[in-house]
């Protein structure tokens, strides 16, 4: 079971680094940050559509899953450092607002905003 995990994770660290973009000659952003200009390059219309095509792994359960308790816990989104929505709420954010989208681990975001934000955070910073 262990090695089922740590395959799991490696695929999804592999996946990520292919969805960062190629080309274009200045410094690769990195993998917890999209930039106003990978979005551009993607065609996205809205936040969700960004994160799906540069960044999917950000859209998956993120956090501890317990044996008792099995339930999968998808990252909430912030907009300009206020709780915004569920996932799909990225939708509603045209990319002609974003400056930029980060990802905040469930760590960080433990620490920053509280324990319910354990499967981490997809922060919105707007222009």
């Amino acid at each position: 079971m262990r090695y089922v995990v740590i395959l799991a994770a490696l695929v999804a660290a592999l996946s990520d680094c292919s969805a960062t973009s190629a080309g274009g000659g200045g410094e690769r952003p990195g993998r917890d940050v999209i930039t106003a200009a990978e979005i551009a390059e993607a065609g996205a219309l809205n936040a969700y559509e960004a994160v799906e095509r540069l960044r999917r792994r950000w859209l998956t359960p993120h956090g501890a899953t317990l044996l008792e308790e099995p339930t999968q816990q998808f990252p909430m989104v912030f907009v300009d450092h206020v709780e915004f929505g569920e996932l799909d709420s990225l939708r509603s954010i045209r990319v002609a607002e974003i400056r930029e989208i980060r990802f905040i681990d469930g760590r960080d975001a433990v620490s920053r905003y509280g324990m319910e934000y354990g499967a981490g955070i997809i922060m919105v910073i707007t222009r």
